[in-house]
């Protein structure tokens, strides 16, 4: 005979409780969705906008970074140089 464990039935784990009260919560916030084409396309224009300027940042930082050792070698720049460069 197998029997069940009392603290996993009247205990349950914090990850299963949070679970059980997404489950209950979701159902009645299913109305606010936007399907709409036009708020789809707008928030995939801010999507592809996020994307461009990330991808635009991390280029800038790796070009800046490695171009900045020839400059401050260069024009001989103290720490507060570099950052004005930079």
């Amino acid at each position: 005979m197998t029997t069940v464990s009392s603290a996993s039935t009247e205990h349950p784990s914090p990850r299963h409780r949070l679970r059980q009260r997404a489950l209950d919560v979701l159902p009645h916030f299913a109305h606010l969705g936007d399907s709409r084409p036009q708020a789809r396309r707008y928030v995939g224009i801010a999507a592809a906008v996020a994307a461009v300027g990330g991808l635009l940042f991390g280029y800038d930082t790796g070009i800046i970074a490695s171009a900045l050792i020839y400059v401050s070698q260069s024009f001989s720049l103290s720490t507060a140089g570099q950052e004005w460069v930079a």
